[in-house]
Order: structure tokens, then C-alpha cells, then sequence
């Protein structure tokens, strides 16, 4: 980066004995103010962050309390190259100065590696810099972003998994602003890493139903070659995820192919199960299940092929195709029966998965003047489904089968305006969505299942900035239609939210939030099917499944420091006529009694989650220490049942940075839940892991569930007026489980451009009942 060398000296004295202020304002080269910039005073080697703040909607910047010395002043933001200067702070006097000047981004500047993370506020997000020991004793991206403070973000990045703990929904996760999954994020170059932004409550510009967004933001792209790849194996194979990729970048273009391959592999899993049927004649008929065989191989394959070619400042174009397949040729299960009015007896399953899925991206995003944007993408997707469930009871030859031959087209299309103004942003737009899903039932009836779903929404977000305050205001229309045979429905609904963030001060924030958004059912849910499991239980769909409201209130305090984050939040969720499961008796003409597992609207469900989250840095942030706790209460209420229960839970983690090696130690609880007339009891998780990273060659060692020679176990509690279940499973493989990763990669140039597309519209359900 060019520095642009400065040292300016004070004439004005502030009430302050030793500490003074720096203030100044942030322009572009046409004299018009930038909002939003992020300001920090370094050490002259530009090492240490001392202290930070962000530029008004003026352009005006403060910087209070700095002490007298020789300081490096960064100026940094998105389009823009980085603004350094050296500053000089006398005592006792602040420091004007003036008005600072930003380039655009086509002026190549130096980069300043931090040696803390660097978290800087602004009004609608979060922006965390990566440290350098942070960067240098990660081996791909999923290691970098579990470092980073990111509250209630649950990322394990040796089962490749990004998840969230927020109760408001899921997370977006995303590259230069190109919505990614999992194994995309493993690959990444973490030195190619500049910072990533979280926006918490995203509303409606990143999708529905998510509690934020994480965009992981790269270095400019350059000429070059990328190749590499990242492992992780249990060291008896019993499971793994892997990628090899390659990326290619010449002038505008790039060209990029990500392979995933991962599979599992069990044959040590045990279940007990007991079961209680209320017959008709009010007897309770019991049933006990002992397993003496449980087999689990599964793989899936995973191919992306992506094409951008980028005009800066103009336009990007797109083409992303995706090859996905998975095969689960064993799931193998066998039982030992104890059942009232019956003689011992054995019975097996089998079940056999395939599942293949072609999509084909296509995006144009158009850059217009006075910062105004227009972006157009449209999705195709097929899906094909093959699936066998088979029943054999020893005793009396007793069995039952059940298949699915499944067949999915569907397409997805969006078109959004964006504009930015002094005091914020506007975006509109309208997605819609269209699919057909053909569905060939075999079982002892054949059934055929023909569905159309059609969905458009018109939305419009705005963003704003007044003095203290932030926030946005979202408003979408939607009308949902869907029809199967002579069910049918058709709906409008309105779904506003909004949220309203208040600075206290640099450190301390508070935020409210609120959303009302229609919930559709699952499209598996509403075949018009019905399969036996075995002699008492079936699989029910139910086409009459009608859209509900959600409707949630949440709260939150946020305090930052650079050694302390801390957040509480509190949540409430209503959902009117909810769709849960139920489990119902079903008395057939033969005066044969069955008992049916299928979903249905009930009354409501309501949900309330008290959340604290802790993150402290100890020893220059080489020790680093982090929980969460949680408090959440359930209340379900239908004709069948009225269930009200509250979990805590909780997790701990201890991270170490010594040199090239890096520690950490993790422990949670159980993670218990109640949904309709069932209480899940997960298991407790806990690891160790140390990894060693030298050039480009990392290499590390996760020990799980250490000292746990029983395995992991978890169970499930269904309780109604007609039927008491409980399942107890274990898989024994899972505990003292020694994982190695292992992750190279081999870089000319820089991996990713700097311009990308910003949604995700893949589509993924394959629509079958299972």
C-alpha cells in the first residue's frame, strides 16, 4: 500500500490533563462526504490498534482519549483503497485533521497485517479483521472464522458444519458476497482473508428465515493459480470430509472447480426402544425393542464449477453449475422383540438412499450511476430421488415395503434495485419461485403424487442512520399458491419487520427486533402418501398442510471491548397454527389398529430463549477464553397435547496461540428440546485439538469425546394420550473418536475477486416422504 506521510501538530488544547482527541473529516475525490469509514490508530508498525470509530453520515470522524505519542492512522472501506498517515498527538491538545481524502479501490495500496483482531461497529454490521496469529495457524477458512468473535455463530469446521444459536433462524454464510456452503468456506486461503462482516437480522436482501449473515470478504484477485486441498479422516475411517480444488484467474476472468468427497462409515451403534399403544378397549399394549445390529455407509460426492468475469465498476457476470449425488447403499438394522401376547421374536430393516441433483446458476449484477445497482439471477434445478424401505419380521413371515421414485424441476428467479444515500440504503425486489414434483409410490398400493407450487414475493428494505440510531424497515407481499390432485390452496399474506439499534456509546449497544413472516409447510410433508413402518406403526403425509404465522420479539445488549465481548439477548417466538408432528390411532375397517406418525396445523407454539454470551482475551489475546449459556422454554399446545418444559444449556472453549501451534479445548451440554409431544436429549459434546501449520502445510489431530469409551448417546421421549415412547441410542465409535486433518495448498496470485453475487437461490428440497 502507498503511504501517504503526514504529521500534523496541535494548536488547540482540550480539557483533558493527558489524553486528546483526533478529529477530521473522510471525503471521495469529488468532495462528497463517505459514511461508514472505519478510522483506527496503530502503533507506527502498524501492529497494535489503539483505538477505533467509524465516520458519520457527514464524513466526520472523532477519535477521544488518545495519549500523546506517534501513531499510524488507517482510513479503510469497501470501494475505496486504504487512506495511512502518520499522526502526531501532543499532550494536552487535540489534533484536526482536516479533511482526508479517499482514492477508489483501483489504486493499489499496501496491506497492514493486525496483530489483533481488529472488530469494528458500524450501523448495520459488524467488521472483524483477522489478526496475523489468528491467520497464520489456520489452515482453511472454516479454522479462521471459529477464531473470530462471532456471537452465537456455531461453526465446527471438522464435520464441515456453519450453524447458529440464535432462536431467529439460520445463517447465511458468504464469499465476496456469493452465497457458499460449508466445504467452499474449508478451502479458503485464510492470508486471503481481508475481514469478515456479520449482519445480525439480515431482513430480506440475504433470504428468509435467518438470524445473520456472514460474509467473508477477500483481497483483490490478481493473475494467477490456485491449487490445494483439505482433509479430515477418522483414523479408522469412519468418517471424513474432503476437497481438492483449483482456481484460475486471468485478467477479468476466473474459472474455479471445488470437489467434495465425504462418506460415513459405522457398524458399532446400539438402540433400546420401548413402546406403549393405548388400544381401543383402553388396554396399554407393550413393546420392547433391543437392537442387535446397526450398520450405517453413506457418501456423497459434490461438484462446482464456476465462471465469473467481472468488469469493475460496471457489471459481473455468472455461471455456476453444481453435481451433487449421495448414496446410502447400507443402513441395516436389526431387532430383538419382547411384545405383550407374544413370543420373542427378531425382526430387520433396510433402507436404501439415492439422491441426485443438476443446477445451473445463472447472475448479472449491473452497476448504474449515482450508486445505484441492478441485479437479475435465475436458478434450474433437477432433482431425482430413488428410495427403498423394507420390513422383515421373522416370528410369522410378517413384512412390509415401501419405495419412492421421485422426480423435481423447479426454477427460481430474482430481480432487485439497490441505491445508497447519505442516510442509508433502498433495496426492492421481487423473487419468484416455481416447481413440479412427481413422486412414484410403491407399497402395498401404488400411488402417484403430482404437486405445483408457485410463490412470488415483492419486498422493499430500507436502511438508515440518524445520529445514535440505526436500523431497517422490511415489507414483503407474497402470494403462494400450491395444488395436489383436489387440494389446493391459494394465499396472500403481508410480512413486515424491522429492527432499531441504539449506540450508548463506541462500546455498548442496544437492539430491538421484530418480524412477522408467513411459514410454508415442507413439500415432503404434503404428499398425498402413506407407507407401513411395521406391524403397529405407519408414515402418513398430509396434503391439506396450510401456510402459518411467525411472529418474534427480540432484545439485545452488545458490549465491545478489544479484550471483552459480551451480549445478552432475549427472545419470544409465537407461531399460530403451527405445523408439528403428531402421532394419532387410526382404527381401520378390518378393526385393525394403526398408529400413525404424520404432522398437522395445531394451535400455536411459543418459544422464549434467554441467551449470554462471553469472549475474553488474556496475554496479548494468546489465551482466549469463551462461553455461552442459555435458558429456553417451550410451550405446544394442540387437541392432542399441552407440553410446556425449560432447558439450559451451556458451552465452554479455551483457545491457545503458541507460535505455529494452536490448542483449543471445547465442552457443551446437552442441547434438550421439546417440538409438539417430543423431548429430544442430544448428546453432551466435548474435544481437544492441536494443529501445527508450517508454509502452506497444515496438519493437526482433534480428539473426541475424550476418555468416553461408552460412545455418545442421545434419546427421545414421545408422550401423548395414546402413545409413551422412548428411544435410547449410543454409537460407540463416536467416543475417544481421533480425527486427523490435513490441508496444502499451492497459490500463484490471489483466489477470489473482489466483485461477486450476493444471493443463493439453489434449490435443494427434493420434496419426498421418507
Amino acid at each position: 500500500m502507498k503511504t501517504v506521510s503526514i504529521i500534523l501538530l496541535s494548536t488547540l488544547y482540550s480539557i483533558c490533563l493527558q489524553a486528546a482527541d483526533i478529529q477530521g473529516v473522510v471525503t471521495d475525490s469529488s468532495n462528497t462526504p463517505i459514511v461508514g469509514v472505519n478510522i483506527t490508530i496503530r502503533t507506527l508498525e502498524g501492529t497494535q490498534v489503539m483505538e477505533g470509530t467509524q465516520s458519520l453520515s457527514n464524513g466526520t470522524f472523532i477519535l477521544k482519549g488518545v495519549n500523546p505519542g506517534n501513531y499510524t492512522l488507517v482510513c479503510t472501506h469497501i470501494g475505496y483503497a486504504d487512506y495511512i498517515a502518520e499522526v502526531q498527538v501532543n499532550k494536552e491538545a487535540s489534533l484536526s485533521l482536516g479533511t482526508l481524502i479517499m482514492s477508489p479501490q483501483s489504486v493499489q495500496l499496501k496491506e497492514v497485517m493486525v496483530s489483533i483482531p481488529r472488530n469494528v461497529f458500524t450501523a448495520d454490521k459488524q467488521a472483524i479483521y483477522p489478526s496475523k496469529q489468528q491467520t497464520e495457524t489456520s489452515g482453511g477458512g472454516l479454522d479462521l472464522l471459529q477464531k473470530l468473535p462471532i456471537p452465537l455463530l456455531d461453526i465446527n469446521p471438522f464435520n464441515r458444519t456453519i450453524g447458529s444459536l440464535d432462536p431467529s433462524g439460520g445463517v447465511a454464510i458468504l464469499i465476496n458476497d456469493i452465497p457458499a456452503d460449508a466445504n467452499e468456506v474449508a478451502v479458503l486461503d485464510p492470508k486471503q482473508i481481508r475481514y469478515v462482516e456479520v449482519v445480525r437480522k439480515p431482513g430480506m436482501r440475504y433470504g428468509d428465515q435467518l438470524a445473520m449473515a456472514i460474509n467473508i470478504v477477500l483481497k483483490q484477485a490478481r493473475n494467477g493459480i490456485s491449487l490445494g486441498m483439505n482433509t479430515t479422516n477418522s483414523i479408522l475411517f469412519k468418517r471424513g470430509n474432503n476437497n481438492i480444488f483449483a482456481t484460475y484467474i486471468r485478467d477479468k476472468s476466473q474459472f474455479s472447480i471445488n470437489q467434495n468427497e465425504d462418506y460415513q462409515n459405522y457398524s458399532r451403534q446400539e438402540a433400546e426402544e420401548l413402546r406403549q399403544y393405548l388400544l381401543p378397549n383402553n388396554s396399554w399394549h407393550k413393546i420392547e425393542q433391543q437392537s442387535l445390529l446397526m450398520r450405517t455407509l453413506s457418501a456423497t460426492h459434490g461438484t462446482t464449477l464456476k465462471y465469473n468475469f467481472t468488469q469493475p465498476n460496471n457489471f459481473v457476470f455468472q455461471v455456476q453449475g453444481y453435481i451433487t449425488s449421495h448414496r446410502t447403499p447400507k443402513l441395516k438394522k436389526s431387532f430383538l422383540v419382547r411384545e405383550t401376547g407374544k413370543s420373542d421374536y427378531i425382526y430387520h430393516t433396510h433402507n436404501r438412499d439415492e439422491y441426485n441433483s443438476n443446477a445451473l446458476n445463472l447472475y448479472f449484477k449491473k452497476y448504474l450511476p449515482n450508486k445505484q445497482v441492478l441485479m437479475f439471477n435465475a436458478v434450474g434445478t433437477s432433482i431425482n430421488s430413488d428410495y427403498d424401505y423394507r420390513y422383515n419380521q421373522e416370528d410369522n413371515g410378517f413384512q412390509t415395503s415401501y419405495g419412492v421414485e421421485g422426480k423435481k424441476s423447479s426454477v427460481i428467479g430474482e430481480a432487485r434495485y439497490s441505491k445508497d444515500f447519505e442516510w442509508g440504503s433502498l433495496t426492492s425486489g421481487i423473487h419468484s419461485f416455481y416447481e413440479h414434483t412427481k413422486n412414484h409410490y410403491t407399497s402395498s398400493a401404488s400411488n402417484e403424487g403430482k404437486m405445483i407450487n408457485i410463490s412470488s414475493k415483492v419486498y422493499v428494505q430500507l436502511d438508515g442512520r440518524w445520529g445514535k440510531f440505526s436500523g431497517s424497515a422490511n415489507l414483503a407481499i407474497e402470494d403462494q399458491y400450491y395444488k395436489q390432485q383436489s387440494d389446493r390452496y391459494h394465499k396472500q399474506m403481508f410480512s413486515p419487520s424491522g429492527k432499531l439499534n441504539y449506540a450508548i456509546n463506541q462500546r455498548l449497544s442496544l437492539e430491538y427486533d421484530f418480524n412477522l413472516a408467513s411459514r410454508l409447510p415442507a413439500l415432503s410433508s404434503m404428499n398425498n402418501a402413506a407407507y407401513q413402518i411395521d406391524q403397529w406403526e405407519r408414515r402418513v403425509g398430509n396434503s391439506g398442510l396450510k401456510p402459518f404465522n411467525h411472529i418474534e420479539h427480540s432484545l439485545t445488549l452488545a458490549y465491545y471491548t478489544q479484550k471483552c465481548y459480551a451480549m445478552l439477548q432475549g427472545t419470544y417466538a409465537y407461531n399460530k397454527n403451527a405445523i408439528m408432528p403428531t402421532l394419532t390411532r387410526t382404527e381401520e375397517e378390518n378393526e385393525h389398529v394403526f398408529f400413525d406418525n404424520g404432522v398437522g396445523n395445531q394451535r400455536d407454539f411459543k418459544q422464549l430463549v434467554l441467551t449470554a454470551y462471553l469472549r475474553y482475551a488474556l496475554f496479548q489475546n494468546k489465551l482466549v477464553l469463551s462461553g455461552t449459556g442459555s435458558y429456553i422454554h417451550y410451550h405446544a399446545d394442540s387437541e392432542l397435547y399441552n407440553n410446556r418444559r425449560g432447558f439450559f444449556f451451556g458451552n465452554l472453549g479455551v483457545e491457545s496461540y503458541l507460535g505455529k501451534l494452536y490448542l483449543s479445548a471445547n465442552i457443551r451440554s446437552r442441547y434438550n428440546a421439546l417440538h409438539a409431544e417430543s423431548i429430544w436429549y442430544n448428546e453432551y459434546a466435548s474435544s481437544l485439538s492441536a494443529m501445527y501449520k508450517w508454509k502452506n502445510y497444515q496438519l493437526g489431530l482433534v480428539w473426541e469425546q475424550p476418555l468416553q469409551s461408552t460412545g455418545t448417546n442421545s434419546s427421545v421421549i414421545t408422550t401423548n394420550n395414546v402413545v409413551r415412547k422412548m428411544l435410547y441410542q449410543r454409537n460407540l465409535e463416536a467416543g475417544n473418536h481421533i480425527l486427523l486433518t490435513f490441508s496444502w495448498r499451492w497459490d500463484h496470485g490471489l483466489k477470489s475477486k473482489a466483485q461477486d453475487i450476493e444471493l443463493d437461490n439453489k434449490d435443494t428440497n427434493a420434496g419426498i416422504l421418507k
